[in-house]
């Protein structure tokens, strides 16, 4: 299976420690956390990385909005969405844009390791 290199966006300096720690614990290695879908499009252009979280909800570019961008430019990414709201409309859109799955912020730690090892599974061996 392909190592996991893991960008992180989203606008909460606390929940980006905080999945930083989780996917580490799983084995993979964070190359850049950011703060908004801005950053995340700017650190894509020079990082490689296969794994992206982003959040729904940012500033200057929202996650909806990034995801979109995303797997048009590098459509063997995989991508998390982090949300929340568990709204199913909003996280529908973007499965329907092209991302591989969502973690609802307020899931067990174990719900999200699952999740995210799945994923990776699922999805990390497509490049």
């Amino acid at each position: 299976m392909n190592k996991a290199r893991v960008l992180i966006a989203d606008d909460s300096k606390f929940f980006q420690k905080y999945i930083k720690t989780l996917v580490e614990s799983l084995g993979f290695d964070v190359i850049e956390t950011v703060g908004d879908g801005v950053e995340a499009i700017e650190a894509l252009k020079e990082k490689d990385v296969n794994l992206i979280f982003l959040d729904i909800n940012m500033p200057r570019m929202t996650g909806i909005e990034a995801v979109e961008e995303i797997i048009n430019e590098y459509p063997h990414s995989t991508v998390i969405m982090m949300t929340s709201v568990s709204d199913i409309l909003i996280v529908q859109k973007c499965m329907d844009l092209g991302a591989a799955n969502y973690i609802v912020k307020n899931s067990s730690e174990e719900e999200m390791r699952e999740i995210i090892t799945q994923t990776w599974e699922l999805y990390g061996d497509a490049e």
